[in-house]
């Protein structure tokens, strides 16, 4: 890694830690809440339609 490579990666963890710290979670939860919010939850499933029970 060359010096310059070094010091963005350190500059954007820097910056990623006080993004964490202004919205109050831990820093390693960022880039997971992230994802969530943008592809639409944890776990990354589809939504699926639920049937309504079945009534004879």
């Amino acid at each position: 890694m060359e010096t310059d490579e070094i010091r963005e990666e350190l500059i954007f963890a820097a910056q990623e830690a006080a993004l964490a710290e202004r919205f109050g979670i831990p820093a390693e939860a960022l880039v997971p809440l992230l994802f969530s919010l943008c592809y639409g939850g944890a776990t990354g499933a589809t939504p699926r339609r639920v049937s309504p029970p079945y009534r004879p």
